[in-house]
């Protein structure tokens, strides 16, 4: 989610120097790092200060300075037209250090002109960036990344995600 890489102290974007990957991460350790050498935000000039109207281009991509070897398990993204099943999850960090998965997430999948997809995972503050999962065929795909949730009067919440295939460099 781009609106992760806004510094709210000096209102500006954050310099790739200052941006670690690392994959696989769990209980502080992980398979492999890399850093960050540049990024592409959807819309540069769209900052989170901007509010609401920021949602549709709450997206970036990371470009690594190096590749990094020898990492295995990378989730495709689903492309669009792919079939997706009905079955839905989002992967998330519930406790320090640790990724959880909440499964059987409802998913609105009706197609909308914003290009957002509208979710029911147990998404809280924090989890911006988690990627929502489908299944198509025997695998598993990025279908969209967290960005928002929307909270009503009534406890209730929708998560509202960026849809992968809407992101383009």
């Amino acid at each position: 989610a781009a609106h992760c890489l806004w510094n709210k102290r000096t209102r500006s974007w954050l310099v790739p120097d200052a941006i670690k990957f690392l994959a696989g991460y769990r209980r502080r350790d992980f398979i492999a790092h890399g850093k960050v050498g540049d990024y592409t935000l959807a819309d540069p000039l769209v900052t989170p200060n901007d509010g609401a109207r920021f949602r549709p281009h709450d997206w970036a991509i990371l470009h690594l300075a190096e590749p990094i070897d020898g990492i295995t398990g990378m989730l495709p993204l689903g492309l669009p037209g792919t079939p997706v099943r009905e079955t839905f999850r989002q992967v998330k960090k519930d406790k320090q250090h640790i990724l959880t998965v909440d499964e059987g997430c409802k998913v609105d999948d009706t197609p909308r002109r914003d290009k957002l997809l509208l979710h029911k995972c147990d998404a809280v503050s924090g989890d911006s960036g988690s990627p929502i999962l489908g299944i198509a065929g025997d695998t598993l795909v990025v279908i969209g990344v967290h960005i928002a949730t929307r909270r009503y009067k009534k406890g209730e919440s929708t998560g509202i995600a960026i849809l992968t295939d809407s992101v383009s460099e």
